[in-house]
C-alpha cells in the first residue's frame, strides 16, 4: 500500500498501491498483514 486518501465528502475513501488505486471498501488484508485506518467489523 502506497497511500490512502481520506475524503471529507460523500465520495468513497481511496487507497493507492504501486500499480493501481481503488476505493477502500475493496481493500482487505490477507494473513497476518494489517492496514492503516481500518477496523474489524463483526
Amino acid at each position: 500500500m502506497k497511500s490512502s486518501e481520506i475524503k471529507r465528502s460523500s465520495m468513497p475513501n481511496e487507497v493507492l498501491f504501486d500499480d493501481f488505486g481503488t476505493v477502500a471498501s475493496n481493500v482487505f488484508a490477507v494473513g497476518d498483514s494489517t492496514l492503516p485506518h481500518t477496523e474489524v467489523v463483526e
